[in-house]
This record gives C-alpha cells, sequence and structure tokens, in this order.
C-alpha cells in the first residue's frame, strides 16, 4: 500500500495590513492498493477515510478530508490514467487554481461572517457538473470565510415534469400558469420534498460543513404571503419573512435551504410563491450584504446586447420605458433594485451557466450585473 500525497502553497501579500501570509494547502489521496486506484470520493466512502489528514489555512490547523470537490482523479479513472495521464490532471489542475485565485479574491471583499443570499435554479441547478461546482464553492465559503449562506432555490421544470407525469392538466390566463388545488400540491410535493431535500443532502455530505437544513416558507411561518391574483389560483406573494429563524440557523453553523411556498396569511393552504421574489424578501429581511441572483443569461443587456456590468437602482423605470429591458428581465431587475433599496448592500444577477459562478459573483470581478442603490 502506497500513499501519495501532491500539495500546492501559493501565497498572497496584502499591503495594505501588516504582513499577512495566507497559506493554502491542498491536500490528495491517494489510495494504491492490488493494482486498482481509488479516487478522493471514493475513499471518502469506504475504510480508507480513517486516515484523517490535516489541511493548514489561513484560520488554523484543523482536520479535514480530502477535498473531493476537485474532483482531481475521475471515479472510473484506472491506474494509466490516475497517475500517468498528465492531459486530465493538467486541465484539473488549471481549474484549481482557478478556483485558489477566485477564493483569495472574494477573501480581499467579504468579510469572515458576511450574509450571502443566494437564488438557485435555472441550469445551474440542472446540470450535474454545475451543481457540484456549486455546492463544492458553498463550502469553501462555509469553510474559509465562515460564511453561512442562505439558498432559496426554483423548481419550475421540474413541476411541470410531474404534472406531466401525473397527467395533471395545467390552465394558463394571460400565459400565466394557473395554480389550483392539486398544482398547489404537487408543487409543494416537488418544491418541499424532492429539490429541497436534495440539495440539503448534498450540502451537508460536503467536506468541513456542520450541516444543511431543508427549509419551506411553511414551516415556522418561515414566509407567509398573499394570493397575488385570484384568477391565478394559489399564486402568492410574500408578506412577512421569520428572520429570526434563519439568523438562528446561520449562527448555529447550519446553511438554511429554503424552497419558496408560503403560508396563505388569509385563510389557510400553501401558496407558490416565485423564488426570485422569495430570495428577494428574505434578502432583505436577514439585511443581506449580497445578494446572488442565479440566471440563465449573462446579466442585463443594453439595446446593443453587451453587458451592462454596474447599474444604479434608480435606472429601472427608464430602462423600461426606452425597451431596453422586457419580458422576464423586468421583474428579475426588480426585484434586484427592491432588495438593495430594502438594505441590501448589493445584487449581482450572475450567469449560472459558468463554473465557479458564486465565487465569481463574490469577488469582486466584472461578473454579471452589479445593482446597487
Amino acid at each position: 500500500m502506497k500513499l501519495i500525497i501532491t500539495y500546492s502553497a501559493p501565497t498572497f501579500y496584502n499591503l495594505g495590513r501588516t504582513l499577512l501570509l495566507i497559506s493554502h494547502f491542498y491536500i490528495f489521496l491517494i489510495l494504491w492498493d492490488q493494482g486498482n486506484a481509488f479516487s478522493i470520493r471514493e475513499l471518502r466512502s469506504s475504510s480508507a477515510t480513517h486516515f484523517p489528514c490535516r489541511m493548514i489555512t489561513g484560520y488554523g490547523i484543523r482536520k479535514k478530508e480530502a477535498l473531493s470537490h476537485t474532483k482531481l482523479l475521475d471515479d472510473k479513472v484506472g491506474r494509466s490514467g490516475a497517475l500517468y495521464g498528465m492531459q486530465q490532471s493538467e486541465v484539473q489542475s488549471m481549474d484549481l487554481e482557478n478556483e485558489t485565485t477566485l477564493l483569495l479574491k472574494v477573501q480581499s471583499v467579504l468579510k469572515p461572517g458576511s450574509k450571502i443570499v443566494i437564488k438557485y435554479g435555472g441550469h445551474a441547478m440542472e446540470n450535474e457538473e454545475l451543481q457540484e461546482t456549486f455546492f463544492a464553492d458553498i463550502a469553501l465559503l462555509y469553510r474559509e470565510l465562515h460564511i453561512v449562506p442562505i439558498i432559496v432555490h426554483g423548481g419550475g421544470p421540474q413541476i411541470a415534469k410531474m404534472l406531466k407525469a401525473l397527467n395533471v392538466p395545467t390552465n394558463f390566463v394571460n400565459g400565466l400558469r394557473v395554480t389550483d388545488d392539486i398544482t398547489m400540491e404537487v408543487a409543494q410535493m416537488v418544491l418541499c420534498g424532492l429539490i429541497n431535500k436534495n440539495i440539503a443532502r448534498k450540502l451537508s455530505l460536503q467536506p468541513g460543513v456542520k450541516g444543511a437544513l431543508g427549509l419551506s416558507g411553511l414551516d415556522s411561518q418561515l414566509i407567509t404571503g398573499y394570493q397575488k391574483d385570484l384568477t391565478l389560483g394559489f399564486v402568492g406573494e410574500p408578506a412577512t419573512i421569520n428572520s429570526q429563524l434563519l439568523e438562528l440557523l446561520m449562527e448555529k453553523g447550519y446553511i438554511p435551504v429554503v424552497s419558496p411556498v408560503g403560508s396563505n396569511n388569509i385563510g389557510s393552504g400553501s401558496l407558490n410563491i416565485n423564488a426570485d421574489t422569495s430570495a428577494c424578501a428574505i434578502a432583505q429581511a436577514v439585511r443581506a450584504d449580497t445578494f446572488v441572483l442565479l440566471t440563465d443569461i449573462t446579466g442585463v443587456l443594453d439595446k446593443q446586447k453587451s453587458l451592462i456590468k454596474e447599474l444604479p437602482a434608480d435606472m429601472l423605470d427608464e430602462l423600461v420605458m426606452d425597451g431596453t429591458i422586457s419580458g422576464g428581465m423586468i421583474p428579475k431587475l426588480a426585484n434586484a433594485v427592491a432588495a438593495v433599496k430594502g438594505g441590501v448592500g448589493s445584487v449581482c444577477i450572475a450567469d449560472g451557466r459558468l463554473k465557479h459562478c458564486v465565487l465569481k459573483a463574490l469577488s469582486g470581478e466584472r461578473f454579471g450585473t452589479i445593482v446597487r442603490k
């Protein structure tokens, strides 16, 4: 049996402080036994996990599992690919260096313990590779910056798929889906059950993460709302947020994962609330430093289809009036504007189709559209 350890130790000197030296040692374990190569992911699920490694970070020495999120070795790579196949390792090494660089940039922008709300949905939630990167990046923020983000997720495509599978007819009014009793039950099942618990489970399995707790707006009246339009059925708008519950979970080190199903504050029952709107209300309630709104576009575009990198909140009406923004971007940008006017530090409308989109959105790089007051 051989134990092979590789590491890199980039250092960073910050002239604005008195000699700050941050060392990041990324340690990877490969267990080689009887001609078989085991990946880091396999090590975590095997008896090999009894061999802990130690990682030195800017916050002291702590026991860590090998960083499975880097995918240094693919689970299916054999001996020749794992140890001698340089092309794969070179590409993955480049990704690791990019990740490390981004993390250092985030550290220079955000204070440890900053409040971050992330609206998670679209391609970032549907693509498996992007899912893995997203969860790994959340774990990096948690470990290295002691940031416990609030994740608010959507699930429109998954609801539509389930409705079709169950042969539940869908009705529309002026192009908007009507959420009747049966549709609401299916939406609640998909959002609060399938999607929410899968996200909480995957985050809880990340190295160094104490845990993630899957919640819906129904729990402890986390989100109460009212019906937006009676003709649309049980489609709601948020009215109140139980920020104390979220603050308590973050204080204890648990990542809140919230599905946008709220309690109807008039009468009874549940409401299907837009995930962007729910995340916006939560960001305001906890006075988030940054609200990251992941989308399937590069950000807000001008009339020449070029990215608007920074946008003052008071420009929304002007952009709507002159036709610069239209369609689904109007409510998305309206939520961003409402957030900053409601006390959120900044909002980044970011492209969730790209790897490390969350780190890029928080790094201070020109990525997506930043909305400020």
